[in-house]
């Protein structure tokens, strides 16, 4: 199945993107090689912006985990997420608030399951 990596790019910085395609292609795979190389999420500059260009540690695609988007931040939540670990071991507060805000998406996901369940009856 191979590995992924998740790249999460913050849209406004759209058109200094778009401006100079070659360098943020750079940009991105810098970040994917850091964010291996720490084993936790980085952020590289790209021009003017510092923290725009994201990306989480390549993981197996049989390793299944949440991503959580959460202000101007996503986090990872699963078995083996050096990142959530440390969290829930330094903060375990904000693990607390992000669970939580898991959990209310996902009840608004079954919702959503279950009221098209009912529809196509």
């Amino acid at each position: 199945m191979g590995y992924l990596t998740e790249v999460i790019l913050h849209i406004d910085a759209l058109t200094a993107f778009k401006e100079d395609p070659k360098r943020f292609g750079e940009a991105v795979i810098s970040a994917i090689l850091l964010a291996d190389r720490k084993r936790g999420q980085v952020s590289v500059p790209f021009k003017q912006y510092c923290n725009y260009i994201s990306a989480e540690p390549c993981r197996h695609a049989d390793h299944h985990a949440l991503f959580l988007s959460k202000g101007n931040r996503v986090s990872v939540i699963g078995k083996h997420e050096d990142d959530w670990e440390n969290l829930i071991k330094t903060n375990p507060v904000l693990a607390k608030e992000q669970i939580q805000a898991a959990e209310s998406v996902l009840k608004m996901a079954k919702g959503l399951l279950k009221n098209k369940k009912e529809k196509n009856r």
